[in-house]
């Protein structure tokens, strides 16, 4: 098969699967399932080295220890993983969804999607936290604000640090819903609002 064969393959098939999302995001949560499966299928060959749990872990370590966060080594925007190599969600479009790292002061640094799409929030943070070693009894606090977002935020204490974990309801301009997370990791403990 030549190259351009081969792109044009792959671009039919983005295409095919971002009107398969259309078409399930209008249908409730079940089709939110089946988008998810989709993108499962579609998005194996994407692979990459950048791990959310060991960037967090290097940023929790370099708190810990009581080092200056360096926005040369942390700033970063783009695809971040799971601990395979597979991208954490993919966007509405298709395409492996992208992330923000930004170091917002020496003592902390935030994490969050840029854009909405199948990510999964549970199990990202069950990922992140049993890559942290954190566990229930971690947890300082744990509440769901009653805002038009229904803005979940758990924070957990690192021994050293916090790592507070949002998650919010998005709408797309197309009114497609979808999760928004902000997983901020700081020295001091952060506020819930």
């Amino acid at each position: 098969m030549k190259r351009s064969d081969y792109i044009f393959q792959n671009i039919a098939i983005l295409f095919i699967f971002a009107i398969s999302a259309s078409i399930a995001g209008c249908g409730g949560s079940g089709s939110r399932h089946e988008v998810s499966s989709d993108s499962a299928q579609i998005t194996p060959s994407y692979h990459a080295d950048n791990d959310i749990a060991m960037i967090l872990r290097s940023i929790a370590d370099v708190i810990r220890v009581g080092e200056p966060l360096d926005t040369t080594w942390y700033n970063f925007e783009g695809i971040l993983t799971d601990g395979q190599g597979h991208p954490l969600y993919t966007d509405l479009r298709g395409f492996p969804g992208e992330w923000d790292v930004d170091v917002l002061s020496p003592t902390s640094a935030v994490v969050r999607n840029l854009y909405l799409g199948d990510l999964l929030p549970e199990d990202l943070s069950s990922y992140i936290t049993v890559a942290m070693e954190l566990t229930e009894t971690d947890i300082v606090a744990d509440t769901l604000c009653h805002d038009e977002d229904d803005t979940h935020i758990c924070i957990y204490d690192f021994d050293g640090g916090y790592i507070r974990i949002e998650t919010r309801k998005g709408v797309a301009p197309n009114g497609i819903e979808g999760p928004l997370m902000r997983i901020t990791a700081s020295r001091e403990l952060p506020g819930l609002i």
